[in-house]
């Protein structure tokens, strides 16, 4: 009876150690053939140069131009910030099988072959998705491997910041002046008008042609309204088929802008805004389209005598 309770004893103890083991041991780990890290951009400071090509465009961007597309027009620093960010904290989430990557060398086309330059060298990748645009694919650029990305916590589609287009990269800032920069502002109604006038810097503050005493207040309030004036957004002619027949109207009004920041005049011409969306497409000097909001513009429009100075 001794020996089977020590026998018993024993076996239990054993047990005991095993699970002991077990439970304070690590759990075998299935080791990995490939970083997830491996298509992130640890230090983006690092980054000297970005590439996009599609069979549509090809954009640009570079340090030493200041991150101008095709070093033509200034970013929109909002969306600057999304592709550092995409490019920082992607990460692999599994190798894609071989016949996803057969279905994906179907489609290369849709595809975006991005190149990113940086101090320890070069990163090239395709950035594709799947037909509903749910799963980003990253493939190496012979088309050997393929991974599914993603960006933990971030559940929309990752591939769509490389498939943005010249327009939408481009910084929605129109002009940024006030009171203090701007020197002569001049609004001309399609028709010679007695509304139309014309501000100016004149010795130690400003005047309006044509009126005797102004009231200041109201001038520096409507100056303050360019400050940091941005378009609701760019587009390109043929893009927006309504915005095309409007602009081929005449311009409703228009506005110069003369201000120390500015090499050359800034001319805006607004024309008759679309009834259906309420907004106003807008070229400035350069001809290239915009549209504005037109609610956020009816405090634009003033007549000369909103100037005029009135006793109280």
């Amino acid at each position: 009876m001794q020996t089977k309770t020590l026998g018993l004893t024993v076996l239990i103890v054993g047990l005991a150690l095993a699970n002991a083991y077990l439970f304070f041991s690590d759990p075998p780990r299935q080791k990995l053939r490939y970083r997830t890290d491996m298509f992130s951009i640890a230090d983006t400071a690092q980054v000297s140069e970005i590439r996009i090509e599609s069979t549509r465009f090809t954009h640009v961007f570079s340090r030493k131009s200041n991150w101008r597309i095709n070093d033509q027009y200034a970013t929109d620093p909002s969306m600057r910030r999304i592709l550092f960010a995409v490019l920082s904290r992607v990460r692999v989430v599994r190798p894609v099988s071989a016949k996803t990557i057969a279905e994906l060398k179907n489609r290369i086309d849709e595809g975006f072959r991005v190149s990113i330059q940086t101090n320890d060298g070069t990163l090239d990748l395709i950035s594709i998705g799947n037909p509903t645009l749910t799963r980003t694919y990253f493939l190496l650029p012979d088309l050997s491997e393929g991974y599914e990305v993603s960006i933990p916590g971030y559940r929309d589609y990752v591939g769509s910041i490389f498939q943005l287009t010249t327009h939408q990269w481009r910084d929605r800032l129109v002009f940024d002046g006030n009171w203090r920069s701007i020197q002569q502002l001049t609004f001309a109604y399609g028709s010679p008008s007695d509304k139309d006038f014309t501000i100016r810097f004149s010795n130690s503050f400003y005047q309006v042609d044509e009126l005797a005493v102004i009231d200041s207040a109201a001038v520096v309030e409507y100056l303050n309204e360019f400050e940091y004036f941005q378009a609701n957004e760019w587009f390109g002619e043929g893009q927006m088929p309504v915005f095309d027949s409007l602009m081929s109207l005449e311009p409703e009004w228009t506005i110069t802008l003369d201000d120390i920041k500015y090499p050359e005049p800034i001319v805006l011409r607004f024309y008759p805004a679309d009834p259906q969306t309420r907004l106003r497409p807008v070229k400035n000097q350069a001809n290239d389209p915009m549209v504005f909001d037109d609610r956020r513009l009816k405090s634009l429009q003033k007549a000369r005598q909103d100037f005029s100075y009135k006793e109280k």
